[in-house]
């Protein structure tokens, strides 16, 4: 996986091995790499985790994370899983525009259970 740009070849595998049954588990940055700070505003989230589950037929399941940020410490992280996002809407339409509304839908399942942790 190239960071910061669309690497088909990543996806492509990522599908297949959906498909196969795997789980896939993406991040999201939301730091710096080359200062290790907490950026100001977010970034507009990629839409790689949508694209794999619409391509694939598989569920997209939101998952909230706390702790990261003290990786350095070893700090504990709290984990909560959501139920899969709906997305079965999507399926057949433009994939650029499907993997948007998806990765929306995700991001704010997202956040709801991050607020919760």
């Amino acid at each position: 996986m190239h960071r910061g740009r669309a690497d088909r070849e990543a996806i492509e595998t990522a599908v297949n091995l959906a498909r196969d049954g795997n789980v896939i588990a993406m991040f999201r940055k939301e730091r710096d790499a080359g200062r290790g700070c907490a950026r100001s505003t977010r970034r507009a989230p990629h839409t790689g985790a949508a694209r794999i589950a619409l391509e694939a037929d598989v569920p997209l399941v939101p998952v909230g994370v706390k702790g990261t940020d003290g990786l350095r410490r070893l700090a504990p992280w709290r984990v909560q899983y959501g139920a899969p996002i709906d997305i079965d809407d999507l399926r057949g339409q433009e994939m650029g525009e499907a993997a948007r509304t998806a990765t929306e839908r995700l991001m704010i399942e997202i956040h709801k259970l991050e607020e919760s942790l």
